[in-house]
């Protein structure tokens, strides 16, 4: 009986020991699953607060989708790239900017410069997108049509299958603002004239007026942007002088309103002058030069006023007057010897639609002066081989002209604003007919007479030599203001031109004449028969 109870005993200790075992294992399996739980939260929170903060790149290509349009677009996303392929197949890639990431962490940015457009991406990777694009100087966000949805495979949808290829935009072209070849970069140069000696250097101030610097001051030659002109083509003849002051780009600018105009069959020069000053680049002829090499140096003339060029006059600014190739208005370009900074100008294409052509005329040059002239007639497109005509006094010469008949320049041109993103805009700009041809006239002098004094020659007067002297510089008009059989004046137009310094030289062999070389009448005619008498009166 004692061993019944005591064997019973030990089977309930038994039991209860298994029953306190088993009710641990069961504790300790109940706490293993919820650290298993614990873990995976805090492991599903960690990814979930990643994939907030930085886009979950799990899914590449996405649909884009408008209310309404029944064609998609679609889009393939990357940390540092995002491409968007149009309804036409056209794909435009936008780079990486994160100073466009709103600061609640929805949206994330990225920027096209081609496109001149900003997206901020949703960083849920579904809903509207929003597009920026520059107002005011600033850039503005509104909401796009344009959704994103995340490509769903149950609904039959399956990832893009089609290449993605777009053009290789290096990181250096990225961060400096370079372009291809499709803008050519323009020449940056430091400009100076004057005087041997005394040179003086052009920059833009602070608030677009000019200032000169002396070339032998300090700091000179310049070693300031300011001082940096861009040199830029517009058409196939023609620059534009431009500099950029804060976040606008100006040019040199002659003033509309003071355009000559041609008189009595010549372009009016006399008398003319016009200020020069910066201005914001427009669709005005009055900021396009062409360049003349002079001595190794260049005149910029005026295409508004053909026939005026760019003059400094110390002490009282920048004009535009006659050429007449002065220290003052001959320009010597100079390599920067300081670094540039990345160019924020560019011309991104260009068109020159010619107008409606103009056929040749006839034009007479005729001489009502007292004396003999010649007359040096240039084609301004092949200056070097300007045609002498010699005109005896009382006579005339019938020349045929082409003529030009103007042309309208149209430009693409992009500016990098502020915030790094480039603004475009067409400029248009008419450009009028080109003066094609010019005039140096000289006129016939008497410089000495040669008189035999031992009365052994027959002939008492044995020589007379005429030397040419200038007159004046005229510039025939251009386009439709040249009539077929107009008739020019030549002396009296080139005389009050008031320009004698600016005629065409004349070579040695370009003019020889003696006394054998008679002319219709002579101004001391009268004198030397009286003398030939008397001699043979004697």
């Amino acid at each position: 009986m004692r061993f019944a109870m005591k064997n019973r005993s030990a089977i309930e200790s038994s039991l209860h020991l298994r029953s306190a075992r088993k009710a641990l294992a069961m504790l300790l399996l109940t706490m293993l699953m919820l650290a298993k739980s614990l873990m995976i939260g805090i492991a599903s929170c960690v990814l979930g607060f990643l994939s907030s903060a930085s886009v979950g790149w799990a899914q590449e290509f996405f649909v884009l989708r408008a209310p309404g349009v029944a064609l998609e677009s679609s889009a393939r996303l990357s940390p540092e790239e995002l491409q968007i392929r149009d309804q036409a197949g056209q794909i435009t890639v936008y780079s990486r900017l994160r100073r466009y990431d709103t600061p609640d962490g929805g949206y994330i940015g990225y920027g096209s410069r081609q496109a001149q457009r900003v997206i901020q991406w949703p960083v849920a990777n579904r809903g509207t997108m929003r597009i920026g694009v520059l107002s005011n100087g600033q850039i503005e966000f509104t909401p796009s049509q344009m959704a994103v949805f995340e490509i769903d495979p149950t609904n039959g949808a399956s990832l893009p299958t089609e290449t993605w290829t777009s053009p290789q935009v290096s990181a250096a072209s990225r961060e400096t603002g370079e372009w291809n070849k499709s803008g050519e970069l323009s020449k940056s140069v430091l400009l100076s004239t004057g005087e041997v000696g005394n040179r003086w250097f052009m920059k833009a101030g602070g608030q677009g007026q000019l200032q000169w610097i002396p070339g032998g001051a300090a700091g000179a030659p310049l070693n300031d942007p300011q001082g940096a002109w861009m040199i830029t083509p517009v058409g196939s003849d023609m620059v534009r002088i431009q500099q950029s002051v804060g976040n606008q780009w100006l040019a040199l600018s002659a003033d509309p309103q003071q355009a000559g105009n041609f008189g009595n069959g010549v372009l009016a020069q006399r008398g003319q002058r016009s200020s020069v000053r910066l201005m914001g680049i427009n669709n005005t002829i009055a900021q396009c030069w062409r360049l003349q090499q002079f001595n190794g140096g260049y005149c910029f003339e005026s295409v508004m006023m053909p026939g005026c060029g760019l003059t400094y006059v110390p002490n009282n600014g920048l004009w535009l007057q006659p050429i007449l190739y002065s220290p003052w208005q001959v320009w010597w370009p100079q390599q920067p010897a300081f670094a540039l900074p990345a160019p924020t100008y560019r011309v991104v294409s260009e068109q020159v639609v010619s107008n409606a052509p103009l056929g040749p005329v006839t034009l007479r040059i005729a001489n009502t002066h007292s004396d003999g002239l010649l007359v040096l007639l240039a084609d301004r497109r092949n200056s070097g081989a300007a045609k002498r005509i010699r005109i005896p006094q009382g006579g005339s010469e019938t020349v045929v002209l082409e003529r030009d008949s103007g042309s309208t320049v149209i430009q693409t041109v992009e500016y990098l604003d502020g915030f790094g993103n480039w603004d475009r805009r067409e400029v248009q700009v008419p450009v009028p007919p080109v003066v094609l041809y010019d005039v140096s006239v000289y006129e016939e002098f008497l410089q000495s007479i040669a008189i035999d004094a031992t009365g052994k020659s027959p002939n008492v007067i044995e020589d007379i030599n005429y030397q040419p002297r200038s007159v004046g510089f005229v510039l025939l008009p251009a386009g439709d203001q040249l009539q077929d059989n107009s008739v020019i004046d030549v002396y009296p137009a080139a005389a009050d031109s008031r320009n004698p310094g600016a005629v065409r030289r004349l070579a040695p062999t370009d003019y020889q004449r003696s006394s054998s070389q008679a002319t219709p009448k002579d101004p001391l005619k009268e004198l030397l028969e009286q003398l030939q008498s008397k001699r043979g009166a004697f």
